[in-house]
């Protein structure tokens, strides 16, 4: 499925810590286990230092699988640099997809859509010891309301295609969108 086979697998917690690697969306942090492939109907996308392919990308029927041989988020969050952003803001484009919301001027924010048959919903947690200000520019080709109303949280404000409201410290707030 994959299009490649495992070379090598190395589980190691202690020894992978500190695991970095290239890839062609920028460098990245790995952790926990050091997993290494043999390409043959995929494209090598990410190299270990020793040169080892660490990650493959390929088609499979009509979606798109990309692999990678470590534990990228938990490298990330162990080791938040921001060069190893290229990887994550690449899973969308690579899908053929675009972010339904984004946010640029907040960290700690996770902000996420969930729709039903009849309603749409906001949520956003901030992981943060501080209250935030937080601006939320949609994809107003997807995601199209003129209203936010709290269901957790204080009111929202939707001015010039952002929106806007108070993230309370580590805390989430929920919105309904209309």
């Amino acid at each position: 499925m994959i299009g490649a086979s495992r070379d090598r697998v190395s589980f190691g917690p202690d020894m992978w810590h500190e695991l970095e690697l290239s890839t062609h969306y920028g460098r990245l942090a790995g952790g926990v286990y050091r997993q290494s492939f043999i390409p043959d109907a995929s494209e090598p996308f990410a190299f270990y230092d020793d040169g080892e392919i660490a990650g493959v990308e390929s088609d499979f029927g009509e979606g798109k699988v990309r692999v990678i041989g470590t534990m990228a988020g938990y490298g990330y969050k162990q080791n938040p640099k921001r060069e190893y952003l290229g990887f994550f803001s690449s899973a969308l484009p690579f899908a053929g997809t675009r972010q339904l919301l984004r946010t640029e001027h907040n960290t700690g924010v996770i902000a996420r859509v969930w729709a039903n048959e009849s309603n749409v919903y906001l949520w956003c947690l901030n992981t943060r010891n501080y209250a935030q200000r937080v601006l939320l520019a949609p994809d107003n080709e997807r995601l199209c309301f003129s209203d936010a109303a709290p269901l957790r949280g204080g009111p929202a404000e939707l001015r010039n295609g952002l929106l806007g409201f108070l993230a309370p410290a580590k805390d989430a707030v929920v919105y309904k969108l209309s």
